[in-house]
């Protein structure tokens, strides 16, 4: 007896999942722009320069990943969300309330991954909390951006440069795959996912 599942399953999974946490993170930057106002940068307003520092680093960032022992990427990753929070919602809480949120929900991350993915329970607590994770610094680095200076015209150029890049690093150079199997499991995943079970299609009798 073989179990088998559809072979376009789990790609047409994977895009429904990436397109949720794109939406979701689209209508809450939207939301939070509307509402909040973050103190303008005192370097200037964004500009072209910016978008070549921003693509420079998310070039480099991956390679940097699969370098470093998993010990050190996970402290670069604690200190890249804890930016991240501290800066989107420094207005919205007072100091103590915003790090104790901030500990909480990094802590909360760290000890599901180290303690609970023996379960498919478990993956599934670990995504939800990781996707928040995800998803509120991502509104908050849109926001700074956006708020930044940032226009509809850099936002295109950057990605369709980033189209290209991820085209290359998947479809040619197995950056990418090597980047997702390498953090599966792992504390802060920078990324959107989400386990439902075992996938199925039929049993096959031999």
């Amino acid at each position: 007896m073989e179990q088998t599942i559809h072979p376009w399953l789990p790609t047409v999974y994977a895009l429904v999942v990436g397109l949720a946490g794109a939406m979701a993170v689209c209508l809450g930057a939207l939301a939070y722009l509307r509402r909040v106002r973050l103190e303008r940068p005192a370097i200037g307003t964004f500009n072209r320069r910016d978008i070549v520092s921003i693509f420079g680093f998310v070039i480099l960032l991956p390679v940097a990943y699969l370098t470093f022992p998993i010990w050190l990427t996970t402290c670069l990753l604690v200190l890249t969300f804890a930016g991240a929070l501290a800066i989107g919602f420094k207005p919205l809480f007072t100091p103590t309330q915003l790090w104790i949120g901030i500990g909480l929900l990094l802590g909360a991350n760290l000890w599901i991954n180290l303690n609970l993915l023996g379960t498919v329970s478990g993956w599934q607590l670990m995504w939800i909390e990781n996707n928040i994770i995800v998803a509120l610094a991502a509104v908050a680095v849109v926001n700074l951006y956006v708020q930044g200076g940032m226009r509809l015209q850099h936002v295109a150029w950057f990605a369709f440069t980033l189209a290209l890049y991820d085209a290359l690093f998947i479809l040619f150079v197995p950056l990418t795959n090597t980047l997702v199997q390498g953090f599966l499991g792992y504390p802060l995943n920078p990324s959107f996912g989400m386990r439902l079970g075992i996938y199925k299609r039929h049993h096959r009798h031999r």
